[in-house]
């Protein structure tokens, strides 16, 4: 899978026999993925690639750190990858960690989708199609009718918006009805939905975040276990 900054996939360097990063680099990687470890309580997988003259300054052109199983606001999903560009160490009595833009890509299957409308007590069924969502309701196994839905981000919060119905138009007393605030998580203020890629049994999210600019003292990862924390109480 590709986005606009390639593959999430990195390569562990411009050699792909390097193992380990230079020590330069060391402790920018190794601070990152104990970082994220300790605030997701889950295992972190940390990959760089940057040239030689960065690595000489401290500097790693792009990290990518991948996450599995991450559960917020009720909702597991299956794998989230934050991509990095320019982090580097700035010196300093308590060193930060800084850099460029920060995109995180979340996959979620159709089994966390079908848990987590259970959980909600939603009325409907959720669907993930190549198309999108199709939003179905009816009694048991009987199905009244199937909506294609898009998600859409309006003030921070993923809506549903009806698209059309299999078939036929849409009345709009159902548009009415479908087209509102699914109770998942608001986004965080910095956060900005740029990508939804629909498959079947599976959904990309794709989400743009300001630039990092934290202080490595002994309380960073629970800052950033709070921020999490804040998402899922929202």
């Amino acid at each position: 899978m590709e986005d606009a900054d390639g593959p999430d996939t990195a390569g562990l360097g411009h050699d792909a026999g390097v193992k380990k990063p230079p020590p330069l680099l060391a402790p920018v990687v190794w601070g990152i993925e104990q970082i994220v470890s300790r605030a997701t309580g889950r295992p972190a997988t940390v990959r760089w690639d940057t040239g030689t003259l960065s690595a000489l300054r401290g500097r790693i052109e792009r990290l990518t750190v991948g996450i599995t199983e991450v559960q917020i606001g009720g909702l597991l999903l299956d794998r989230v990858v934050l991509k990095v560009r320019d982090a580097q160490l700035k010196p300093g009595l308590t060193p930060r960690l800084v850099s460029g833009p920060v995109r995180a890509q979340a996959t979620v299957s159709q089994t966390a989708i079908d848990a987590w409308v259970g959980a909600s007590s939603l009325p409907f069924r959720l669907e993930l199609t190549e198309g999108g969502l199709r939003t179905t309701a009816g009694i048991g196994s009987l199905r009244v009718f199937h909506i294609l839905t898009a998600l859409t981000v309006q003030e921070g919060w993923i809506r549903l918006r009806p698209v059309e119905a299999v078939g036929r138009s849409i009345p709009d007393v159902l548009r009415a009805a479908f087209t509102g605030n699914l109770p998942l998580p608001a986004l965080p203020e910095d956060a900005e939905l740029i990508d939804v890629e629909h498959r079947e049994g599976s959904m990309v999210a794709r989400v743009a975040l300001s630039d990092l600019d934290e202080s490595l003292d002994g309380r960073v990862a629970d800052r950033l276990r709070a921020r999490l924390d804040a998402v899922d109480d929202s």
